[in-house]
């Protein structure tokens, strides 16, 4: 390899950085294959995971099926003949015997084809057994418009999503079952479940699953929690349920940050339950969460999360290996990055100002800066050696010219040659007087919209633009390119500009502004 003058060879630099980051990456992986010794503990922990969110999921159940029970037991009085729902008065009673067996509900509603709706519902502030009656016309109320239509497609119980319902101001949970007698719709049932009483519950497992037990309706709506008892968080018919952090719990809000995540190894080989450990605060946290799909199509994610230090120090001493494994695989990743930069800047911006010149933008290109790799340092200097010579090019050249000459890939495109050819000048008359009362911003914009204009025109007729001198344009037709008819296209772009030039005046007259007179001249020779 022939050597330069001063800097770091590419070469050489690429085959360290790539070495130093596969020896990084076997170190670190050797590092963890070490983490299998630990295998007896982490097996002993995951299998009271199971049984903590098993504990969990299965109390949430216990405290929801009742509500499922109590509605398919009135919906089969109905089927059989047994109970008719025209009936007020042993309808009433029937669902007012429900909310006695089944606490959990807060309201028992009927409503049938003629959205007019029966509801018997707990009395907000009141002991349990305090219950009210009263009819409602739900036919305005989409959300019933919406309950009865899906249960005329559906059979058997179905949670909907939690909706606000501003009597009793509270988020329900609710249970609907079409209400069939022969084959006949008939109408809804709908058991109301209060999301309050949800988090009351599971506050009541505290003692086995935790105090950090909580149930998510999705990924990021908290359906139940210890903090939401006793607490009034506002909610609303947009926002039935708050977010991950409007319960004052910075862990669980935290629980899908993907900085400093790790996964939990502890879970391999587990059936549903799943779980990951962040690190917050230079304090670990792992949680521990399992999907049940129970409850409505959106499945809640009910779990736990506790700090590891609480649970075993082996953990914890697992936990920083694997920290320290993947704090040297960042500072790889980083180390890697840094050079690629390095490397690949001056790489692009030579691209960037290749593609200028190839759009013969050469007085926008600037020179590429130096680089400290001797490859790209000696293909920054060509590079700008050339930039210099094309600027003096194009300084003598039109730039129509310079592209002509460039896409001619002739060995005579440079030759010089005789040619009859038309040349047009402009001027505007009477410019100086003009242009004495006019601000130079002012007068620069006047002057670009003038050339504007008669460039457009030149170029229209396929002429090349030489220079602009002053308030003067020389233009020219017949070369580069031959054109027979040359002095025909000058003569219609000077016609050209002369509309222009009028059509131009008539909106300068009507905003208050002189009109310009422009004088042609045309020679050919």
């Amino acid at each position: 390899m022939r050597s330069g003058r001063g800097g770091v060879s590419l070469t050489v630099t690429l085959a360290v950085s790539i070495s130093l980051l596969v020896l990084v990456a076997v170190a670190t992986v050797l590092g963890l294959g070490l983490l299998s010794g630990t295998r007896n503990t982490m097996t002993l922990l995951r299998d009271k995971s199971e049984i903590v969110v098993s504990t969990i999921v299965k109390n949430v159940r216990t405290h929801l099926h009742p509500a499922q029970r109590q509605l398919e037991f009135i919906e089969g009085l109905i089927a059989e003949g047994r109970l008719d729902p025209t009936d007020e008065d042993r309808l009433v009673t029937m669902m007012t015997g429900s909310l006695a067996a089944a606490p959990q509900i807060s309201a028992i509603l009927f409503m049938n084809n003629n959205f007019q709706t029966r509801i018997i519902g707990r009395v907000p502030g009141q002991p349990p057994s305090k219950v009210r009656f009263f009819r409602r016309d739900d036919s305005g109320d989409a959300v019933m418009s919406h309950a009865i239509k899906t249960a005329k497609s559906t059979k058997g119980p179905v949670w909907g999503e939690p909706l606000w319902r501003d009597l009793p101001q509270e988020t329900m949970l609710n249970l609907r079952v079409g209400v069939r007698r022969d084959g006949e719709f008939l109408g809804i049932l709908i058991a109301a479940v209060s999301v309050r009483r949800l988090s009351d519950h599971l506050k009541e497992l505290a003692p086995i699953a935790g105090s950090h037990a909580f149930v998510l309706y999705g990924r990021d709506r908290v359906l139940a929690h210890a903090n939401l008892v006793g607490s009034d968080f506002p909610r609303s018919k947009e926002e039935p349920l708050p977010n991950l952090g409007g319960v004052g719990d910075p862990v669980l809000a935290a629980i899908w940050q993907t900085k400093e995540r790790y996964p939990l190894e502890i879970l391999q080989g587990s059936s549903d339950l799943k779980g990951h450990v962040l690190n917050i605060s230079d304090d670990e946290y792992i949680y521990l969460y399992r999907n049940i799909t129970d409850f409505g199509e959106k499945p809640w994610l009910i779990g736990t999360y506790f700090r590891s230090a609480d649970v075993n120090s082996e953990i914890v001493r697992l936990r920083r290996a694997l920290i320290a494994g993947l704090g040297f695989l960042v500072i790889s990743v980083i180390i890697a990055i840094l050079l690629a930069r390095q490397i690949a800047q001056p790489i692009v911006k030579l691209a960037g100002a290749a593609s200028s010149i190839g759009e013969l933008e050469i007085s926008k290109t600037s020179e590429l800066p130096g680089s400290m790799f001797r490859e790209l340092n000696q293909q920054a200097q060509a590079f700008n050696a050339m930039l210099h010579g094309l600027r003096w090019f194009e300084a003598y050249v039109p730039k129509k010219l310079v592209r002509k000459l460039i896409q001619q890939d002739d060995s005579s495109a440079a030759r010089s040659e005789e040619r009859e050819v038309t040349v047009m000048f402009t001027d505007i008359a009477g410019f100086t007087s003009l242009s004495e009362g006019m601000p130079a911003p002012e007068l620069a914009a006047l002057l670009n919209e003038h050339f504007a204009q008669l460039a457009d025109c030149i170029e229209a007729e396929a002429g090349t633009v030489d220079k602009f001198i002053g308030d003067s344009v020389m233009a020219f037709w017949g070369a580069p390119d031959a054109q027979p008819d040359h002095a025909e296209r000058a003569a219609r772009a000077a016609r050209a500009i002369l509309k222009t030039i009028n059509h131009d005046n008539q909106k300068r007259i009507s905003e208050g502004r002189p009109p310009i007179n422009v004088r042609i001249g045309l020679h050919s020779g």
